[in-house]
């Protein structure tokens, strides 16, 4: 089963739900290396936490932003994120596919849309996404 990672009515992100799950923690555990505890967003921000470990159910990006103070910091915290991944990836997960599922993310934040064909894991978006 795959769910979005979504943006506004931008739902062109879908990913398993093990990735979903992932993305979410790797964005509370590269706030931990900033000395930020965000890990209250799986209980309290609705568009994680009823969706978090639940198949079929996207998040909501825009759940995040209150904690990095906006969406511009919060795509700031995902290229920081990327640059971490020694310190963030979650044992079984390659590199390229961190760094690849995080880069869409900040293209579908900044107004990039992602085309049916376009595989988010193989590929990163650039001049032709957008």
């Amino acid at each position: 089963m795959t769910a979005p990672i979504f943006f506004k009515d931008n739902m062109d992100l879908w990913v398993s739900n093990g990735a979903k799950d992932w993305f979410c923690e790797i964005i509370v555990t590269g706030a931990k290396l900033k000395n930020i505890d965000i890990s209250q967003v799986f209980a309290e921000e609705p568009a994680i936490a009823g969706c978090y470990g639940i198949g079929g159910l996207g998040i909501d990006m825009e759940s995040f932003f209150k904690f990095f103070g906006g969406k511009e910091a919060f795509v700031e915290h995902l290229e920081f994120c990327k640059a971490s991944y020694k310190e963030l990836c979650i044992q079984g997960q390659s590199q390229e596919s961190f760094h690849h599922l995080l880069s869409w993310a900040q293209h579908v934040l900044q107004g990039g849309r992602i085309r049916e064909s376009v595989s988010i894991y193989e590929e990163l978006p650039n001049k032709k996404h957008i």
